[in-house]
C-alpha cells in the first residue's frame, strides 16, 4: 500500500488479510503518500523505514479503515506497479465519489468504495492526505454507519487531489474538503436513518454553516496529523 489513515484507535486491529501490509508504503506521519515511481523490491528499497514505530501505526490505521468499511481485496487485486492515472480513470473516480455523496447506500455503493480504496492506493499520481482524527468516533465500530462515513474523507479528498490539482501541498484545503464531503454523506444518511446522528458530526455540520471549519480542521490538524 501506498497511502495510509491516520485514525483515533488505540485498540489493537486484527489484520484479516494479512497480503495488503506486504504492499509497498512510503508514508509521512500523517498517512501522506509520496505517489512517485515505486520499486519491485520495496523491503529492499526503504529498508529502515518499515522498522519506524509510526509506519507500523498508519499500517495499522489503514487496515482499520479498510476493516470497518468492510472492504476486501484478493491477493491478486492489488497490482505492484502500474502507469498514471487516466483521464477516463479519473473521471469515473470523481463521479462515483459524487454518487457517494448523494447516495451512500446505492446498490453500487459497496463496489464504489471497493473501487475508489483500489485505485486510491495503486494510482501513482495522484497525492492525497487524510487526517482520520478529524472524524473521531464516526470512525469507531460502535458507530452504525462507519463504513459509509468512515472511509470517505479518503474518497473526498482524492477527488479534491483531482480537480484541484494546484492545491495539492495545501494540507488544510484537503483535509477540508475530506470533512466536506464526508458531512455531505452524514447529511444524506440523516434523512433515511435517524439513528444515524451524532452529536460530533452534529458540531462539524455547525462549524461548516458557521464559515469556521477550515479554521477547527487546520487547529486539530495542526495537533494530530503532523506531517
Amino acid at each position: 500500500m501506498k497511502r495510509g489513515v491516520e485514525g483515533p484507535m488505540a485498540a489493537p486491529v486484527t489484520i484479516e488479510h494479512a497480503h495488503l501490509s506486504n504492499y509497498p508504503m512510503k508514508l509521512t506521519a500523517c498517512g501522506r503518500s509520496a505517489l512517485n515511481s515505486y520499486p519491485r523490491s520495496h523491503a529492499a528499497a526503504y529498508g529502515g523505514r518499515y522498522a519506524d514505530k509510526r509506519l507500523k501505526i498508519m499500517k495499522q490505521s489503514v487496515m482499520t479503515a479498510v476493516l470497518v468499511a468492510g472492504l476486501a481485496f484478493g491477493p491478486s487485486s492489488l497490482a505492484a506497479d502500474r502507469g498514471p492515472s487516466t483521464p477516463e480513470e479519473r473521471s469515473k473516480a470523481v463521479d462515483l465519489v459524487r454518487a457517494l455523496e448523494s447516495d451512500p447506500f446505492g446498490v453500487e455503493a459497496p463496489a464504489a468504495r471497493r473501487w475508489l480504496t483500489q485505485w486510491a492506493i495503486e494510482v501513482p499520481d495522484i497525492s492525497v492526505k487524510v487526517c482520520a482524527d478529524l472524524m473521531g468516533p464516526a470512525l469507531g465500530k460502535k458507530y452504525p454507519y462507519s463504513g459509509e462515513v468512515g472511509l470517505h474523507p479518503l474518497f473526498a479528498a482524492t477527488r479534491f487531489a483531482i480537480e484541484h490539482p494546484d492545491q495539492a501541498a495545501d494540507d488544510n484545503a484537503m483535509y477540508t474538503a475530506g470533512t466536506e464531503g464526508t458531512l455531505r454523506v452524514y447529511e444524506v444518511i440523516l434523512k433515511s436513518k435517524p439513528d444515524a446522528r451524532l452529536g460530533y458530526l452534529d458540531d462539524l455540520v455547525a462549524r461548516r454553516d458557521r464559515g469556521v471549519l477550515a479554521d477547527y480542521v487546520a487547529k486539530v490538524s495542526k495537533k494530530q496529523c503532523k506531517s
